[in-house]
């Protein structure tokens, strides 16, 4: 049997405030992520998927910073949670 697909393509819509003064916005739709008029940082495929980047502050103490992503790769559920058993038997 061949092994589960690592990662999908299945970009979802999210807020998630990390911290008072870290926010960040998953924008499901890439015509609306490429609208929005911030420098764009690809940070190309890694170990955790492919996801591109628009940042809005620049993550200094005492100022909000708010990150926009559109995940053009992420992981597959079964991919987290094997992480996540191996990280726990190590």
């Amino acid at each position: 049997m061949a092994d589960a697909p690592r990662f999908t393509y299945d970009p979802q819509q999210f807020v998630g405030v990390a911290d008072p003064e870290l926010i960040y916005v998953g924008i499901k739709d890439r015509e609306a992520f490429d609208r929005i008029a911030l420098p764009l940082t690809d940070y190309g495929p890694n170990d955790q998927g492919h996801v591109l980047i628009k940042q809005l502050g620049s993550m200094r103490r005492g100022e909000v910073t708010v990150i926009f992503q559109h995940w053009l790769l992420s992981l597959t559920i079964e991919a987290m949670m094997a992480d996540r058993v191996g990280r726990t038997s190590a």
